[in-house]
C-alpha cells in the first residue's frame, strides 16, 4: 500500500531485496507497500486507503492548483447508493466522515473514478522514483553513475489481477484464494428479530433458531446469506488491514471493494456490496461512475534506467496535470 512521504524513504531504505535480473544489474528493492507475485511484477499488499488519498490530495493543490484539486475529489455522495433498509451508519454520516475523520482513515478510499486512479498512480511513481534517486539511495544499492531506478505504478490488468488473487493455488479448485474461507456466524444475527420477519407458513422457533446460529457465513467483507433468505450485508467496508490475507500475502483481495483494472468499467474481487457468489475470482463487476464499492490497489515495476537514452513514453489515456 502507499504510504505518507515520511514513511516512503524509511521504506525504500528498508525494503525486501530482490533477485537481479541480470548479472550486471544490482539487486533492487521491493516498490514501497507491494508484493512480488511474478517475476519483475509486484502487487500492493492492501487497497489505497483514504489517508493515502488525501496526502495525495494535499501535494496537487500545493503543487498543481485548486482546480485539479477539485477534479481528484472523492465523491462522497455515493454512499447514497447503498440500499439498506435500516442501516444503523446513516449515508449523511457516511458522506460527511468517512473519507475526511481519523476514524476511517485506513478504510479504502471509494467514490474515484478510472481517470482519477489513474492520476493518482502518476503521482505516485513520480513521488517513489524521486525518493528511490536520492544519491545515498542510488549509492547504496549500488547503481552505476549515469543511471537511474524507475518504479511505475498503474492499475492491474485482468489476467494480472487474477493471478495475483488466486495467490498461486487453483482458481478453479479454489474460487476465492483460499482453502478455508467460511467461519460460524449464526450469532451475528438476532434470532427473535429475525423470526418475526419471517412470512407464514413459518417453522417453530426452536427449529429457526438453530438453523441460524449453525449457519456458517464467508470471512469475506461479502454480503452473506443464511437460512431462510435472510442476508448479513455490511453496511461499510473493513479497514484495509483488518481481512483475511491470501496464500502470497495480499489482504482483501476478496470482498471489502471491489478492485478497478486497466480495462475501463471492470473491476474485480467483490465487494461489501456484492454476494459471495459475485466475488469469485472469475467474475466481474462492471461499473460507469463511481460508488461507495469500488476502491483500487495497483501493481508496480521497478527498473534501472539510462536516463540519456530514448524512451517512448506510453500514455493511459489521461492528460497530465
Amino acid at each position: 500500500m502507499p504510504y505518507s512521504l515520511k514513511y516512503l524513504l524509511v521504506l525504500v531504505m528498508l525494503g525486501s531485496i530482490c533477485t537481479a535480473t541480470s548479472a550486471q544489474q544490482p539487486p533492487l528493492p521491493s516498490p514501497p507497500g507491494t508484493i512480488q507475485f511474478m517475476d519483475t511484477l509486484y502487487i500492493d499488499k492492501t487497497e489505497v486507503a483514504n489517508v493515502h488519498w488525501r496526502e495525495f490530495l494535499f501535494y496537487v493543490q500545493r503543487d498543481s492548483g485548486e482546480a485539479v484539486y477539485r477534479e481528484m475529489l472523492p465523491d462522497t455522495s455515493v454512499w447514497f447508493q447503498r440500499n439498506l433498509a435500516q442501516p444503523q451508519t446513516t449515508s449523511i454520516k457516511l458522506t460527511t466522515e468517512y473519507f475526511r475523520e481519523k476514524e476511517y482513515q485506513l478504510f479504502p478510499v471509494v467514490g474515484i473514478n478510472y481517470e482519477q486512479a489513474q492520476a493518482y498512480a502518476r503521482w505516485r511513481s513520480v513521488v517513489v522514483s524521486e525518493l528511490m534517486n536520492q544519491p545515498e539511495q542510488l549509492a547504496k544499492l549500488g547503481i552505476p553513475a549515469g543511471k537511474r531506478v524507475e518504479v511505475k505504478y498503474r492499475l492491474p490488468t485482468e489476467e494480472e489481477w487474477v493471478a495475483a488473487a488466486a495467490g498461486k493455488l487453483s482458481k478453479e479448485k479454489y474460487p476465492f484464494g483460499q482453502k478455508r474461507y467460511l467461519k460460524k456466524g449464526g450469532n451475528s444475527l438476532n434470532p427473535e428479530q429475525a423470526y418475526k420477519q419471517l412470512d407464514e407458513p413459518r417453522p417453530s422457533f426452536s427449529s429457526f433458531r438453530k438453523d441460524i446460529v449453525k449457519a456458517r457465513i464467508p470471512q469475506f467483507q461479502v454480503v452473506a446469506e443464511l437460512p431462510y433468505d435472510f442476508y448479513l450485508a455490511p453496511e461499510y467496508p473493513k479497514a484495509i488491514t483488518d481481512g483475511p490475507s491470501n496464500k502470497q500475502g495480499m489482504i482483501n483481495m476478496i470482498g471489502n471493494v471491489a478492485e478497478m483494472t486497466a480495462t475501463p468499467g471492470i473491476a474485480k474481487g467483490g465487494s461489501f456490496m456484492h454476494k459471495l457468489e459475485d466475488s469469485k475470482i472469475s467474475e466481474k463487476q462492471a461499473y460507469e461512475q463511481a460508488t461507495p464499492w469500488l476502491g483500487v490497489r495497483y501493481v508496480a515495476t521497478i527498473r534501472v534506467v539510462d536516463p540519456e537514452m530514448p524512451v517512448i513514453q506510453e500514455s493511459d489515456g489521461v492528460s497530465d496535470f
